[in-house]
């Protein structure tokens, strides 16, 4: 339509008749969601906030790169009066003042049932999925952190060796001589033939207290 100050739309007069169903949107609903897909929608009993929420995420998911309204309405024979249709996305989430102009589009307008949210309550959005994603993957990155971080501790002590004593031979183990917490980080690696008594006392000392 442009971006000037002074605009004036194309206007096209279409016949209504009950049990039609109609949809008001902007390109950017059509320019991400296949007609298929939007027909497939509307061709459904799931209900006109349904449907409309459902057309918006389903742009959403598509990278939704423009501005995204989606206005649904049934044409009913009623009594009481026409029923309001459903509005969402970006129109419903910020409705700007409107002031009163002679132009083709605001008589258009007045010829029209004006917008109203639904009489309904309407359910709590969904949170983005965005943010739903960070909640998921945050837990499992933190997870996978600790794992790796383990892994690593482990690999560096088992990489240690030392000597110390295993029935009554010298021993060699690897890992660490002193416990980590309630944990005994080593393993045996090898029994040797050296008995412990044929050391010399000051080296049979350092071998016992490992």
């Amino acid at each position: 339509m442009g971006t000037g100050g002074s605009l004036e739309p194309d206007l096209n007069v279409h016949e209504a008749r009950v049990g039609d169903r109609w949809l008001l949107c902007s390109d950017g609903l059509t320019g991400i969601v296949t007609e298929e897909t939007i027909l497939g929608r509307l061709s459904t009993d799931d209900g006109l906030e349904n449907i409309a929420r459902h057309l918006i995420d389903l742009a959403n998911r598509g990278g939704g790169p423009d501005n995204i309204t989606c206005v649904i309405a049934d044409v009913v024979d009623s009594p009481t009066g026409p029923d309001y249709p459903v509005v969402a996305g970006a129109a419903s989430e910020a409705r700007q003042p409107r002031t009163a102009s002679d132009s083709a589009a605001s008589r258009a307008a007045a010829l029209t049932t004006p917008l109203e949210e639904p009489a309904d309550a309407e359910e709590p959005a969904e949170p983005p999925r965005s943010r739903r994603w960070l909640w998921v993957a945050l837990p499992i990155a933190m997870v996978a952190l600790v794992v790796l971080m383990g892994a690593g501790a482990w690999q560096f002590t088992m990489s240690q060796y030392y000597l110390g004593a295993s029935e009554g031979n010298v021993a060699i183990y690897r890992g660490f001589s002193q416990p980590v917490g309630p944990l005994q980080v080593n393993r045996l690696v090898e029994r040797t033939d050296i008995r412990l008594a044929d050391l010399p006392a000051y080296e049979r000392a350092r071998v016992k207290s490992t």
